[in-house]
C-alpha cells in the first residue's frame, strides 16, 4: 500500500474529526426541531436521513460510530395538541360574564338553541367539557373569567361548522366557526335580546285578558303541518288584565305569534322578524272563525250562586287535546270547535285552586247550560323548603324540584320551581292533606316529600326541611366537575 504524505493524512484525519462531530450534533438537535405538527413517519424519515449521513464513508476510525448511530432508534415525535374552542363571554363594558350558559353544535343547519325562555343561572354545569360526535347540543357554563372550553375529541367535528350560543340572563351572543376547526379563542360580546310586546284585542277592540300566545320560530312551522302544531312544539303565555304578553329573551329571527280565543273561536296570527337589542310593539286583534260552534258551555259560580270570573277549566272533546278557558267577568265560559260527540269538563283541584262539583264531568257535545259550584274554599297556606346534603348537612342550592297531588280524582297539575342559592324554598297553595314534593337532583337519590307529614309549624305557616342521600356516582360525578361544592 501507498502512503499518504503526512500532511495529507492530517487533513483527512481533521476532516473525519469536524464530519463525526457535525453528525453528533444533528442526532442531539434533531428531534428538538420536531414540532406537533410533525407526523410519526416524518419523524422516522428525518432519523433515517441522518442515518444515511452518519453511515456515509468518513475515516475508518469513524466506522464503529457511525454504525452505532445507524441503528439508533429515532425519537418519538410530540403527541398532537387537542383541538380546544375557548369562548370567553363578555358584557358591553368589556368584563367578563360569570355563569353563562354556552352550547356547541356542529352541522350547516343547526337552526336556534333555545329561542324562547332562558335555563335558570342555578343550573349546573361544567366549564371545560369533552366534546363527542352524537352528544349535541353540549352544554357547558363560563367561570368566573368568563371563559368555557370545548375539546374536539374526534377529528369528524373538525370537519363540520361549529355553532356557538351564549346566554347571561336576557342577553345572548351567538358565532359560527367555519370547518376545517383548529384550536381558537373566541371573545363573545353579550346583546339585550329582542322584545316584543303583544296586545291582544278582542273583535270590539277591547283588551282580552288569559288568552293564550303561543310563539315559535317559522323555520320551526315550517317543517310542521298545521294540524300537527300544538303549545307543545313552542312556547306560551297568558295575557295579563291588560291583555299584555311580553316576550323578553328572544334571539335574531322570524317569530310567528298567534292567539285563539276558546270561548268565541276567535283567532288571530302574525309573523314578525326581530333582531339583537330591538323592541317591537305588535297587535293581536282577534277575528271568529265561521266553521266552529260551542263544543260546551255554562257558568261557574260560589256556594251562593254569585258569578265567579277568572275560574280556570280543562276542556277535552273525545280523545282530542285537552284545552284550558277561563270564565269571564260573568263567569261565564264555552269552549268552540269543529265537531265532537262528547265533552270532559274538569275545573278546581290544583295547586292554588278551590274544589267544585260536580266533578268530573261529562257532557254531550253542543251543551250549554253547564253549571258548575264551588264546593269548598280553602285557605292559602306558606311552606317555607330548606334543602340540605344529608352527609354534611350543608344548604344545597338552585336544585330542580315540583309539586303535584297524587290523588285520582284531581286533575294532573305540577309546578315546578329551584330552590335559591341557600337551599330555600317558599311554597304557597291551597290547603290539602295529599300535596308532594319530589326532587331530582344530579348526584343525589329521588326525594318524594308527602308534605302533611314533614310540616312543622313556624313562624311564617310551615317549614320543611329534606336532607338528601347522596347517590353511589356522586363522588364520580364531583370529581368529572358535574357538582359544585355547597
Amino acid at each position: 500500500m501507498k502512503l499518504l504524505p503526512a500532511s495529507v493524512a492530517a487533513v483527512v484525519l481533521l476532516a473525519a474529526g469536524l464530519g463525526w462531530l457535525a453528525m453528533r450534533e444533528r442526532a442531539v438537535v434533531q428531534p428538538l426541531e420536531l414540532t406537533p405538527a410533525v407526523s410519526r413517519t416524518e419523524a422516522a424519515s428525518a432519523s433515517e436521513v441522518s442515518a444515511v449521513e452518519a453511515s456515509a464513508p468518513s475515516a475508518a476510525a469513524d466506522a464503529e460510530d457511525s454504525q452505532r448511530m445507524s441503528v439508533s432508534a429515532p425519537a418519538p415525535a410530540a403527541a398532537a395538541a387537542p383541538t380546544v374552542i375557548e369562548v370567553i363571554a363578555q358584557d358591553g363594558d368589556g368584563r367578563p360574564v360569570e355563569r353563562a350558559n354556552a352550547w356547541i353544535q356542529f352541522g350547516t343547519t343547526p337552526g336556534l338553541l333555545f329561542p324562547v325562555g332562558s335555563l335558570s343561572n342555578a343550573l349546573r354545569a361544567p366549564s371545560a367539557l369533552d366534546v363527542r360526535q352524537g352528544q349535541l347540543p353540549s352544554h357547558a357554563q363560563t367561570d368566573a373569567a368568563g371563559s368555557v372550553r370545548f375539546g374536539l375529541l374526534e377529528p369528524s367535528l373538525l370537519l363540520q361548522q361549529a355553532h356557538i350560543t351564549v346566554r347571561g340572563g336576557k342577553s345572548i351572543a351567538t358565532a359560527t366557526l367555519n370547518a376545517p376547526l383548529g384550536s381558537t379563542r373566541l371573545v363573545m360580546i353579550l346583546i339585550p335580546c329582542a322584545r316584543v310586546e303583544v296586545s291582544v284585542l278582542t273583535a270590539l277592540q277591547r283588551p282580552l285578558a288569559g288568552a293564550y300566545v303561543d310563539i315559535a320560530t317559522v323555520s320551526e312551522l315550517d317543517l310542521l303541518p298545521a294540524a300537527a302544531r300544538t303549545t307543545s312544539d313552542h312556547n306560551f303565555r297568558v295575557s295579563d288584565e291588560l291583555g299584555r304578553v311580553v316576550f323578553d329573551e328572544l334571539q335574531e329571527g322570524e317569530y310567528e305569534f298567534s292567539c285563539r280565543d276558546k270561548s268565541t273561536a276567535a283567532s288571530a296570527r302574525q309573523r314578525l322578524a326581530v333582531q339583537l337589542g330591538s323592541r317591537h310593539f305588535l297587535e293581536l286583534r282577534l277575528a271568529a272563525e265561521s266553521a266552529s260552534r260551542a263544543a260546551v258551555a255554562g257558568v261557574v259560580v260560589d256556594e251562593s250562586g254569585a258569578a265567579l270570573p277568572k275560574i280556570r277549566l280543562r276542556v277535552q272533546v273525545d280523545a282530542a287535546e285537552a284545552v284550558m278557558v277561563t270564565s269571564n267577568e260573568q263567569g261565564e265560559f264555552g269552549y268552540f270547535c269543529a265537531d265532537g260527540r262528547e265533552v270532559a269538563v274538569e275545573v278546581g283541584g290544583g295547586l292554588w285552586e278551590d274544589d267544585f262539583e260536580p266533578q268530573p264531568l261529562r257532557v254531550p257535545f253542543g251543551t250549554s247550560n253547564v253549571r258548575l259550584r264551588r264546593a269548598k274554599q280553602l285557605e292559602h297556606i306558606c311552606v317555607e323548603m330548606t334543602c340540605l346534603d344529608g352527609s354534611t348537612g350543608e344548604a344545597i342550592g338552585g336544585l330542580p324540584a315540583a309539586g303535584s297531588r297524587y290523588r285520582a280524582s284531581a286533575p294532573l297539575e305540577t309546578a315546578s320551581f329551584h330552590f335559591d342559592a341557600k337551599g330555600r324554598r317558599s311554597l304557597m297553595f291551597k290547603a290539602r292533606d295529599d300535596w308532594h314534593v319530589t326532587i331530582d337532583a344530579l348526584g343525589f337519590e329521588h326525594e318524594d316529600i308527602a308534605l302533611a307529614e314533614a310540616m312543622l309549624p313556624s313562624p311564617n305557616g310551615f317549614a320543611v326541611t329534606v336532607r338528601l342521600r347522596r347517590s353511589p356516582d356522586y363522588q364520580r360525578l364531583k370529581d368529572a366537575g358535574h357538582l359544585e361544592d355547597n
